[in-house]
């Protein structure tokens, strides 16, 4: 009966143990010191999140094509993001009465990005269509943007390659990933 409760009902401790390993992956990744040389985006709060944007977009929805377990991932992988950002915002002096709207926005950006790369990757000349995406939205600078979108596409290549209990238990290789420069 174990087995059944286990297979259908997502193990809490498993999710919080494997969402902070993908988390700190995920940070790690937007870390990377390339990304804000070679990679066009500035030292600021708001070209931070989107380093972290970019990384989950590709993250997320490849954790909610593994299934059950991997959409409890997301969601909580989800929500340490911004918990962070919260924490963020409240360190650099924002104030209550204006986290929420701040809050808001971020998470305006960072879901019409996740969905524009998700679609840009998926078109028939992905590198073209995610530095389209990068365009529109102001990422990166001219010189940087066709690195990126090479970049993110590896990315996204090499999480779907990883095996189903390889990603799920949390391991991602993203911190990995973030020290490429190709």
């Amino acid at each position: 009966m174990r087995w059944l409760v286990s297979s259908l009902v997502p193990n809490r401790s498993g999710i919080t143990k494997a969402s902070a390993r993908l988390y700190g992956d995920l940070v790690a990744a937007s870390r990377a010191r390339w990304l804000f040389t070679d990679g066009g985006l500035s030292d600021t709060l708001d070209d931070r999140f989107i380093a972290i944007a970019l990384h989950a977009s590709v993250l997320l929805p490849e954790l909610e094509a593994r299934g059950k377990r991997g959409k409890a991932l997301s969601k909580a992988v989800y929500r340490r993001v911004f918990d962070g950002l919260d924490a963020g915002l409240r360190e650099t002096g924002v104030g209550d009465a204006s986290i929420a709207r701040k809050v808001r926005k971020f998470g305006e950006r960072f879901f019409g990005l996740g969905r524009a790369i998700q679609e840009a990757i998926g078109m028939d000349d992905p590198e073209t269509a995610v530095e389209s995406v990068l365009i529109r939205n102001q990422i990166g600078t001219e010189a940087s943007r066709r690195t990126l979108a090479r970049y993110i596409i590896a990315v996204a290549q090499d999480l779907s390659a990883r095996s189903h209990d390889e990603l799920l238990s949390g391991h991602s290789g993203l911190a990995d990933a973030g020290k490429r420069t190709d």
